[in-house]
């Protein structure tokens, strides 16, 4: 087959120039499946961009002309798909073995039969297809706002300029309140055992650190057989470093005590060899504060998937559990359940999980948020800017902890299907600081002195120090 059958279009990105829209050949899929397919190859289309004989400039250009995953796959994909058809070669073929060549046979096994990807395994385009792929131009095609589903996000032009360079809330901040956040960023710390970040914890009262009570009991309780080893968490190390992986000189350890709230998921541990050079203690927030009077609030912590050192999650959005975006997860979810289920089960995993959906999303104890920190940000503390305290260093307060994401099936997923997760569909789960006061002041004729020293109240008598804290 000669250059000039395998099609006489100049592509540009997924569409022609100058050409009119031709019948749906018989080999050829519709955009609806190729849709479908773009929201579930998540981020390892950047190697199957490479199986498709796509080069690196183009796939360059591809994610500078056009945002979102789905929405860069789905141009990628049907881009190699027109020119394939146009080729007269068969682009379900190409496809599933494409798949296979990636590894990712799950995928290729959902989309076309196991009989049909077992036969495609192999298939390789003819060499004119694939300079023809190669000629594929992304850049000629720049369509602020346009997504796969037809959508477009680009303002009313007569709607004003508000929505494109006016912000709607003022976040900005003085130079007393960023000084304040980089003081209490060097109060938050890694939890280090074995050489791994196991979770973020920071520190309360006077030699005291807060946590996620999950990220200690898989410490003491390895075999969750709800028997705590305390002397497990002498293995701890304790980083406050921005790096931690850099040794910290102090070499902050932690005693045999501990004490946990789990219907919270609260922990708090005792330093073992505190001395002058610990950072300040954070100001928890004893109060409730209303929902209506959160629209953001910032993460400090580990958890940043493309980094290890400390961040400052600096914006981020409270999500009301009533609220449209969580109805419209739970709708979602319901016409994906069986999708996942599927997918948990062939991987061995429990598919009951899903039936979970979003729970606990609207216990009262639950601030719901989004965040871009993932895994190690467990045990993060949550804060934000006291605007009665907003000029002087009392303007960050912690008004909860961060303690899991939602939903829970997510984790057990495969990383492919992970990435490919619609991250308006995840959300960020903490404990409000408020109740673990409450629970803590509840307990107070136990432990007085501890409740004190993390909240600034005044001290009661001096209790009996061989008395354990109270477990929850």
């Amino acid at each position: 087959m000669s250059r000039q059958e395998c099609g006489g279009g100049d592509f540009h990105g997924n569409r022609e120039v100058n050409q009119k829209p031709r019948p749906l050949r018989s080999n050829a899929m519709p955009d609806r499946e190729i849709k479908k397919f773009s929201q579930n190859i998540g981020k390892d289309f950047h190697q199957l961009a490479l199986f498709l004989n796509f080069e690196q400039r183009q796939y360059d250009m591809l994610v500078r002309s056009f945002q979102g995953i789905s929405e860069q796959t789905f141009r990628l994909v049907k881009a190699w798909h027109d020119v394939v058809v146009d080729c007269d070669e068969n682009p379900k073929e190409l496809l599933a073995s494409a798949l296979l060549d990636i590894g990712n046979k799950y995928l290729a096994v959902t989309y076309f039969d196991e009989q049909f990807a077992n036969d495609a395994e192999g298939k390789e385009p003819k060499q004119e297809t694939i300079e023809k792929i190669q000629e594929i131009d992304f850049g000629a095609v720049v369509n602020y706002g346009a997504s796969a589903s037809g959508s477009n996000d680009v303002p009313d032009s007569s709607a004003g300029t508000s929505g494109l360079f006016k912000k709607r809330d003022d976040d900005t901040m003085t130079q007393t309140m960023v000084d304040c956040f980089a003081s209490h960023m060097k109060s938050v710390a890694a939890l280090i055992i074995g050489g791994q970040v196991v979770g973020t914890a920071f520190r309360v009262g006077g030699m005291f650190l807060m946590t996620a009570f999950h990220v200690v009991r898989a410490i003491v309780d390895p075999d969750k057989k709800r028997s705590y080893c305390k002397r497990n968490l002498t293995l701890v190390k304790i980083n406050f470093n921005v790096s931690p992986i850099e040794p910290d000189i102090s070499n902050y350890k932690l005693e045999e005590w501990l004490y946990f709230d789990e219907p919270h998921d609260v922990a708090i541990l005792k330093i073992a060899n505190p001395d002058t050079r610990l950072p300040p203690r954070m100001f928890l927030r004893k109060e409730y504060v209303d929902r209506s009077l959160l629209n953001a609030v910032q993460i400090i912590g580990y958890g940043h998937p493309k980094c290890y050192q400390k961040r400052l999650d600096p914006h981020c959005k409270v999500v009301s559990p009533n609220g449209p975006e969580m109805v419209q997860a739970k709708e979602w979810l319901e016409t994906k359940k069986g999708y996942y289920k599927t997918h948990l089960s062939y991987q061995g995993k429990d598919p009951t999980l899903v039936d979970r959906g979003y729970k606990p999303f609207d216990a009262p104890f639950v601030l719901l948020f989004h965040c871009f920190m993932e895994h190690g940000a467990s045990g993060a503390p949550i804060v934000r800017v006291c605007q009665h305290a907003a000029n002087t260093a009392a303007s960050v307060e912690v008004i909860g902890v961060v303690t899991c994401g939602l939903p829970e099936f997510f984790f057990d997923l495969s990383n492919i299907l992970q990435s490919g997760f619609p991250n308006e569909k995840r959300f960020e789960v903490g404990s409000r600081m408020s109740y673990i006061f409450e629970t803590l002041e509840k307990n107070r004729e136990i432990d007085g002195d501890l409740v004190a020293q993390l909240f600034h109240l005044q001290h009661p008598e001096p209790l009996d120090q061989r008395r354990e804290p109270m477990d929850i």
